[in-house]
Formats: structure tokens, sequence, C-alpha cells
């Protein structure tokens, strides 16, 4: 469960140079949304990197976007603060 609400965790994204965004899982092939057997769509998040631009490798393979939950941004987000000498 993560410690921070999605604002908080927003907020500590952007000071390292990341974006965090919510969403719903697409198909890459066609964008459409992905649902499970009783139509309910998958919500995830997606992370970009504001230097290029590009979602991070992770959140995202070959056939899906914004897979991620919010622990995994999260765990990220602490390994980038680490790298960098910063107190998460």
């Amino acid at each position: 469960m993560s410690k921070y609400s999605l604002g908080t965790i927003r907020k500590k994204a952007y000071k390292v140079g990341y974006r965090v965004r919510k969403g719903f899982q697409h198909y890459l092939y066609n964008n459409a949304v992905v649902k499970d057997v009783n139509g309910e769509r998958y919500t995830g998040y997606l992370v970009e990197d504001l230097t290029t631009g590009c979602a991070v490798y992770d959140s995202f393979d070959s056939n899906y976007d914004y897979l991620w939950t919010l622990d995994d941004v999260e765990d990220f987000l602490k390994s980038v603060y680490k790298e960098n000498g910063l107190e998460y």
C-alpha cells in the first residue's frame, strides 16, 4: 500500500523530472481501452520522463500502457531519489 497520496507522489516525481499520469490501460495497436470480463476498465499509472517526453520503459510493454500500480510508481521514484542522493 502506497505511503503517500497520488498528489504527493506527483509532486515528488516532478521534483526529480518525472510526471505521473493516471489513466486506463490501452491496447497500443488500436488505442482501445482494456476491459475485464465484466466490462470494467483497468486503471493504471504511467511515468513520463520530462527531459525526453517519453514514458519510462517499464510503465508500458509492446501491447499495453498504464501498467503500473501506485506502489510501482512509488518504488520507481524511491530508486530515482536514491540514485540522486536525495531522501524520499
